[in-house]
């Protein structure tokens, strides 16, 4: 069974949904060609009723991705905060002394490959 929301013409599929006040909202969405045959392949497996219930699931996954990111992102900033507020107070190691350092650690394990060959 093609569903109205079956794409045509340009591709373009009209989904209409309520918004939790009750008002409609209409939006148009062009996902592609290849997209176009795989919902449809998907449709066919009999796992969607039909193109709409395919869309639907598929935004519902992207916003929870889109949820996970952004709760991983604040708590990495979180994290990295208290080193941010050390920096800018000062207390950070001045970028010579750091390249300084990371040339000795890689000379020596330069000097340490040459001897094992």
């Amino acid at each position: 069974m093609i569903s109205t929301l079956a794409v045509r013409g340009a591709r373009s599929l009209a989904l209409r949904e309520q918004s939790e006040k009750g008002s409609a909202m209409r939006s148009m969405y062009e996902p592609g060609f290849d997209y176009d045959a795989y919902v449809r392949e998907l449709v066919a497996t009999g796992r969607y009723d039909n193109e709409r219930d395919v869309i639907r699931t598929a935004l519902r996954l992207l916003h929870d991705e889109e949820t996970i990111r952004t709760q991983r992102l604040a708590e990495f900033e979180a994290l990295i905060e208290p080193s941010i507020a050390e920096l800018d107070a000062g207390k950070g190691i001045p970028i010579e002394e750091v390249r300084a350092h990371l040339d000795t650690r890689v000379e020596a394990a330069r000097r340490r490959r040459d001897a094992a060959e």
